[in-house]
This record gives C-alpha cells, sequence and structure tokens, in this order.
C-alpha cells in the first residue's frame, strides 16, 4: 500500500486530514505533520523522516505539502535527495486529499496516484460568476 503524509505550516494538514475523512471515513496509512512554530527545519526532518519510514510498505509515500518553496515543501523535497522513495506535491486542497485517500488501499501505484492527485486538486479549484 502506498503511504500519505500531509504537511504544512501549522496544524492545516491536521484539519485537512480530519475534513477529508468526513467523507471518506478513516484514511488508512496517512499522517499529517505538521510544523509548528519554532521548529527547526532540522526538528522536522526527523518527524518527516520517521514517517516516511513508518508508511513506506515497498510502494512509496505521496507527501502533500501547502506551499512551494515553504519549509514544509522544502523539507519534504530534501528527502528526495537523500533517496527516500517519495513524490512530493504541493498547492494541496481538500478534493486531493480526498482523492488520495480513497485510493490508498487499491493498490495502485504511486505514480499514478500522484497524477490523480494533481488532476482532482486542479479540477477542484473554480470561480462561479453571475454573469
Amino acid at each position: 500500500m502506498v503511504g500519505l503524509i500531509i504537511a504544512s505550516h501549522g496544524e492545516f494538514c491536521e484539519g485537512l486530514k480530519k475534513t477529508a475523512e468526513m467523507f471518506t471515513g478513516p484514511i488508512a496509512q496517512c499522517r499529517a505533520l505538521p510544523l509548528q512554530p519554532g521548529m527547526t527545519g532540522e526538528a522536522y526532518d526527523v518527524i518527516l523522516e520517521e514517517a516516511i519510514d513508518a508508511l513506506d510498505e515497498g510502494q512509496g509515500v505521496v507527501v502533500m505539502t501547502d506551499l512551494k518553496g515553504g519549509t514544509p515543501f522544502n523539507r519534504c523535497a530534501g528527502m528526495v535527495f537523500r533517496g527516500k522513495r517519495i513524490r512530493v506535491l504541493t498547492g494541496m486542497n481538500l478534493p486531493m486529499v480526498m482523492s488520495v485517500g480513497l485510493m490508498l488501499d487499491r493498490n495502485i501505484p504511486m505514480e499514478e496516484i500522484a497524477k490523480e492527485a494533481l488532476e482532482a486538486a486542479a479540477s477542484g479549484i473554480s470561480a462561479i460568476n453571475k454573469d
């Protein structure tokens, strides 16, 4: 099974996971990793690496982050260069988390899950006008 990490500044990731689970039910093999105020990048690396190692059952881990260029994104991207079997996505939103949450236990390859996540994120964004 592919694992899922939801990483963000503050508790955004925890709220997003809880909200997604209102629709999907419990998401197995998923951890929310908030970067707390004052936490160093090195301290975040420790919890991130522990989570990746715990969730990777051989098929990899999809990692979603809130903001490209932010500390959670940068630290997650750094794990790629440490040889971790992960796919880092950024700009996460609720449709993205829900989509992945529903695919994790279906033996779908990590790259396909990542592709579907990006499509779900994009299709979940729209503007409604009166005109």
